[in-house]
């Protein structure tokens, strides 16, 4: 008992020694249990910090690989990234100038702009191009509109898309000179981006349906004119873009100058542009800008102190030519056309604009021809709209009379030309067939499709060749290098047995082939000699359609049509 019991103290001396343990020597072996605890317990944070910036950083690399790559701004600085050593026009400025202002009809030109990008975002990517950049334009094309300097438009494009424009803007140094701090914080959505709007992530970006881009140009082929309650559209952009907002905000005033005197400085001519907008557009904008004139004064104040600065107005340029537009203030691909051979003939006409150096005079008369064909397709578009409306009115053989009477006169507009094959297809009208086929094969509809070699263009078949809903396929046949041949067609059809038989009937205008498939087939047709220089017009039609099994596909097919390999002199 008492060697068990020799050493423990009394109850009362076990808590006297007991507080002294306490006292003296509690501490060290506290210390000596936890030290190795804290050390561990910090090891392990830091390699799960370790780990988690590793998983971020790598998804931001995926992010930017995966998603970020395929966004109109990355892909409009890869196109950069290809040409910029031999750019002398530069493009700077918002949605309108990305969507109106073509670069390949002005000569070594590049369209460096963006949607939402204002005149701060403007001097920091014009900074970079003439130092970083490496670039030397002689001029750059920056808008001038009326909510160029709103309030409204640095609110809704502030600083967005961080990751992007950390590239170009010091946004140290943009935060202090807009006096918010909070310009400076998105630095860190900047470098990590997948941590701000990584919901792309999970729905990738289709390659094939990408928006088309050249050269930095982003191509919209809509048309204003065709859209319902376009006046309420035109209304509500007006209004959100002009009301309840300063019409010159001093940050953008001051970026619009230190764009200008950056351009002096470094001997670039800076060509401002009034971007063309609706009329009723513009008639929505005056309410909140009832004096237009005195706002544009106030904008030529601000260009006095600098001799670099040149100004081309078309903001009426385009009134009652809604068809020119994709929405009420963006001109959509035909009016880019238009509008950018336009400025590039001012440019021409103006000597201060130092854009070329070989003979100004010819290269205006080569872009004034350009632009009257333009006008020219443009009269041509509106007489066969009336013409057409007159053939749904009923009055068909008034507007047949009519069009061929504009046909004759030069009028080769698409709808007009398929108003008339329609009528060689219906009546076997063999007075315009060979006119027709060569019309086909040169006039510019985007429909048509031409074949390799050029030998067949038709119109009214699909991308994979068949033809759909009982409707006629035109096609044109010439031969190659002008000689005289023979060429042949494919007809394939694979319909089900409750639809065939199927004919398939080709009017070759001296004579008519018929060809039954009473099961799925393929055929080969030879077509009559083609002497060289006059093309032939043949239409092909089939007397049923039907639809293909399996539900996907709900188009009425009839038969396919493919060129076939040519015989005689034309192999």
């Amino acid at each position: 008992m008492r060697r068990y019991g020799a050493g423990f103290p009394s109850e009362a001396g076990f808590g006297k020694c007991a507080y002294a343990k306490n006292d003296h020597s509690s501490a060290p072996v506290r210390m000596g249990f936890e030290r190795p605890m804290t050390r561990r317990f910090l090891k392990q944070v830091g390699a799960y910090l370790m780990l988690f910036a590793a998983l971020v950083w790598g998804l931001n690399a995926v992010y930017h690989r995966q998603v970020l790559s395929k966004y109109l701004l990355s892909r409009t600085d890869r196109a950069l990234g290809e040409c910029r050593s031999g750019i002398d026009v530069l493009f700077l400025g918002d949605s309108h100038v990305q969507h109106g202002l073509n670069p390949l009809r002005i000569p070594r030109a590049f369209n460096f702009s963006s949607q939402g990008e204002h005149y701060i975002l403007n001097y920091y990517k014009l900074r970079w191009a003439l130092s970083d950049g490496g670039m030397a334009p002689r001029a750059i094309v920056l808008p001038v509109d009326l909510h160029s300097f709103a309030t409204g438009t640095l609110e809704n494009h502030y600083f967005r898309d961080p990751w992007y424009w950390m590239q170009y803007v010091d946004y140290i140094e943009a935060a202090r000179a807009v006096g918010d701090p909070s310009v400076a914080g998105r630095m860190v959505s900047a470098v990590f981006p997948f941590l701000g709007s990584g919901v792309d992530f999970f729905r990738p970006i289709d390659s094939d349906e990408l928006t088309p881009i050249v050269r930095g140009f982003v191509q919209n082929r809509s048309d204003f004119s065709r859209k319902p309650g376009r006046e309420a559209v035109a209304r509500e952009r007006a209004v959100r873009q002009l009301s309840q907002t300063a019409l010159f905000d001093p940050h953008l005033v001051a970026y619009f100058k230190k764009i200008l005197a950056l351009a002096a400085d470094r001997g670039v001519t800076v060509v401002l542009v009034r971007m063309p907008v609706t009329r009723s557009y513009f008639d929505v904008a005056r309410r909140f800008i009832p004096g237009v004139d005195a706002f544009y004064a106030a904008v030529d104040a601000m260009l006095a102190p600098y001799g670099n600065v040149v100004v081309f107005d078309y903001q009426d340029r385009f009134f009652g030519q809604d068809d020119l537009f994709w929405d009420s203030d963006h001109v959509n691909v035909a009016g880019a056309e238009y509008l950018t051979l336009t400025l590039w003939r001012d440019c021409l006409a103006h000597p201060a604009v130092p854009l070329l150096d070989d003979d100004r005079a010819r290269a205006a008369a080569a872009v004034s021809r350009r632009l009257a064909a333009i006008e020219d397709r443009r009269r041509h578009a509106r007489e066969a709209g009336k013409i057409l409306d007159m053939h749904r009115a009923g009055r068909k053989a008034a507007a047949l009379q009519m069009a061929e009477a504009a046909f004759r006169e030069g009028n080769h507009d698409g709808d007009l030309l398929v108003l008339l094959l329609g009528a060689v297809a219906e009546k076997g009208d063999a007075s315009l067939r060979g006119a027709l086929a060569e019309a086909l094969r040169t006039s510019p509809i985007p429909e048509k499709r031409e074949f390799d070699g050029g030998w067949l263009t038709a119109l009214g078949i699909t991308g994979d060749n068949w033809t759909t809903d009982g409707r006629p396929v035109y096609l044109a046949v010439s031969p190659p290098e002008g000689r005289p041949g023979r060429h042949a067609l494919w007809l394939s059809c694979n319909a089900p047995a409750e639809v065939l038989p199927l004919t398939a009937t080709i009017d070759v205008g001296i004579r008519t082939v018929r060809h039954t498939f009473r099961a799925p087939d393929r055929v080969r047709i030879p077509l009559p000699e083609v002497p060289p220089g006059a093309p032939r017009l043949i239409v092909v039609k089939s007397d049923k359609t039907w639809v293909p099994e399996g539900g996907m596909d709900t188009r009425r097919l009839g038969v396919r049509i493919e060129p076939a390999e040519p015989d005689g002199d034309a192999s």
